[in-house]
């Protein structure tokens, strides 16, 4: 028998979702969703007053059977009349606006395709589609529900994460909060990479915050692993993404990851953006030369040692996941030095202008001064002390 054909009028495959039926005499078929639509066999243009569409059971049982034997996810299709969408989209990106809705009465969100005739784009889509759905189940990554067509154009229904992306978290995050969602962004990381996938463009805004739970999303340009792949076009975020990955031809591997992930960390500790001066053409360039962004004062000093492994310049000199994941469940257990060790500043004299004026001030920079520091500042005072009363003295004698 041949391959399961497409239904005529919608042109999606036959599936378990959208049954083949016999709609006519001459045993044409469309699928059931589209039976709903029309009255009459778009070849034969036969009635169906005349013939009371049926299953049919053959073509239904081979599709289940290559589905049965095939290694890829099953898409269920969701038709657009079992969701209430709203009418104006609540976000929008360089390919694709995303709409609330409701189906089966809960929450989900719908992406869709904005570049209608663009095949990469489409094909991006549908790869999205596909590994989502191979994921749907885990906690970490935002699930997939299936795909509809709004306007005729493909659409991706998928869970709805109520507290935004990362980005938007990331001002308001405690020091437990920062470990957290670390440990579970590398978390969902790790199972991307045990099912053979590298997402290629991490960054905050692709971590949608669910019930104050981390999770991956947006696998357009995600591509399966076969030891190692070569860069084509793919458009990727310059603050985030490896040096190997903004060079056309260059070959890159799940390490590329790791690099973001670096680049990650670093903005949720230290609240900052990699290159929050830089934009557009200027973040490559400095990348590609080897320059990264200055660490804060009080950023976590191991974590740091990590992350500067993490976005070398070389993938093969890079830190592990689970180097990261052991830094941080130390960092949560109390077991490594925090802070950044400071340069220790020179003491001032309790008289010079720059002086502290309180005691309490005497902790420059939130370096405490040690009791041989304030020994050799209690003498300057003393030494000052009597300098003054000696010229009391000899003001008294002169008068």
């Amino acid at each position: 028998m041949e391959e399961p054909e497409i239904c005529p009028i919608c042109f999606e495959n036959y599936s378990n979702e959208r049954k083949p039926m016999v709609i006519c005499k001459e045993g044409h078929n469309i699928c059931s969703f589209c039976v709903t639509k029309t009255d009459h066999c778009i070849f034969c243009k036969s009635s169906f007053k005349n013939f009371k569409p049926i299953m049919n059971e053959s073509l239904l049982a081979f599709i289940k059977s290559i589905q049965k034997n095939s290694n890829e996810p099953i898409i269920p299709i969701i038709p657009l009349s079992e969701l209430e969408v709203e009418l104006e989209p609540f976000a929008k990106g360089g390919t694709a606006q995303i709409f609330k809705a409701k189906w089966k009465e809960k929450d989900v969100v719908i992406k869709r395709l904005i570049f209608l005739n663009d095949e990469k784009r489409n094909q991006q889509f549908e790869n999205e589609i596909k590994l989502g759905m191979k994921l749907k189940n885990n906690p970490y990554i935002i699930k997939i529900h299936g795909k509809t067509k709004m306007n005729n154009v493909l659409g991706i229904v998928m869970e709805y994460a109520e507290q935004g992306d990362l980005s938007q978290k990331i001002p308001n995050l405690t020091f437990e909060e920062q470990i957290e969602y670390s440990l579970q962004i590398i978390k969902g990381i790790e199972v991307l990479h045990s099912n053979l996938i590298i997402h290629r463009d991490l960054k905050p805004e692709n971590i949608l915050i669910s019930n104050n739970k981390p999770k991956i999303t947006d696998f357009g340009i995600s591509k399966v692993r076969e030891h190692t792949l070569q860069v084509t076009s793919v458009i990727v975020s310059f603050r985030y993404s490896a040096p190997e990955m903004l060079e056309s031809g260059n070959k890159y591997d799940r390490s590329c990851d790791i690099y973001s992930l670096s680049m990650i960390l670093y903005e949720i500790f230290s609240k900052k953006q990699p290159f929050e001066n830089e934009n557009g053409m200027a973040i490559p360039v400095k990348v590609m030369q080897g320059e990264r962004p200055e660490f804060p004062i009080n950023f976590p000093k191991k974590l740091s040692e990590l992350i500067k492994k993490g976005w070398s310049p070389n993938p093969e000199e890079r830190c592990s996941l689970n180097e990261f994941t052991k830094c941080l469940n130390m960092m949560k257990n109390g077991e490594v030095e925090l802070i950044i060790e400071e340069e220790k500043k020179p003491i001032i004299s309790p008289n010079h202008p720059m002086n502290p004026k309180n005691k309490d001030d005497l902790n420059l920079n939130r370096v405490p001064i040690s009791k041989d520091q304030e020994q050799i500042q209690q003498l300057d005072q003393d030494q000052d002390q009597d300098q003054n009363q000696d010229q009391d003295q000899d003001l008294q004698m002169i008068n």
